[in-house]
């Protein structure tokens, strides 16, 4: 399976300054999330854990070196990060759940009252349409 854009994405990141500055491989995980699009999110989980699955740590370590990133992992790093972005994809899922940001739509129902009777399709100035003729 090649690997899906999105982990080109999410291995852009990764950089010496920054794994300095993050200090673990949770937190090097939360930040190259950053710069993963959530609607791209899905297929990147997918992927990664088909990758641990079935692959070996130096298998891995080759995956992440392939997209150019500019971090050196040992194998077992190379893993370690990964199952960090596992997690940290996981419990997006479990927060998007609890919180409902998914379901956006109808957030505000209830929030706006309409007499009855009172028609939301019709024009508020039927002239309006005479200045574009």
């Amino acid at each position: 399976m090649d690997p899906p854009d999105a982990f080109g994405t999410l291995c852009q990141g990764l950089h010496q300054g920054v794994h300095e500055a993050a200090a673990t491989p949770e937190g090097l995980a939360a930040y190259c999330l950053d710069f993963v699009r959530s609607e791209r999110r899905a297929e990147l989980k997918a992927f990664v854990e088909a990758a641990l699955r079935r692959r070996t740590n130096a298998e891995l370590k080759g995956l992440i070196r392939r997209t150019q990133a500019d971090l050196l992992f040992t194998s077992a790093g190379a893993r370690a990060f990964l199952e960090a972005v596992l997690a940290k994809l996981e419990e997006g899922d479990a927060l998007a759940e609890r919180s409902g940001w998914r379901s956006r739509l109808g957030a505000m129902k209830g929030t706006i009252k309409v007499q009855p009777g009172y028609d939301l399709t019709e024009p508020a100035n039927p002239d309006w349409g005479k200045l574009y003729e």
